[in-house]
């Protein structure tokens, strides 16, 4: 059998996250913001198929390009920047 794996901090808020289960299942939720693999989580999942759900990290557009989280001072703002025009691109081109 293999070694669960710690639970990594929350990916929104950095808190720490705690593992519970069930009528569905295991679930694992952040205790600080409450983040939660409620929604994402099926029954008949493992206690390490939520663990690893958890602990799957995507990365942003902008880490693709070389720039590290810790160089961007103001996150937020970026990320929505970033969104904020792939959101006018596909309104642009729904208005073809």
């Amino acid at each position: 059998m293999a070694i669960k794996q710690e639970l990594k901090p929350c990916p929104f808020c950095g808190q720490a996250a705690g593992m519970g289960s069930g009528p569905d299942g295991y679930f694992i939720n952040c205790i600080g913001c409450l983040a939660s693999t409620n929604i994402l989580t099926l029954p008949g999942n493992t206690e390490q198929d939520v663990i690893d759900l958890w602990n799957t990290r995507f990365k942003l557009p902008f880490e693709n390009i070389g720039i590290a989280m810790e160089d961007i001072k103001d996150r937020d703002s970026v990320i929505m920047d970033h969104f904020g025009r792939v959101y006018k691109n596909i309104c642009k081109e729904n208005e073809r």
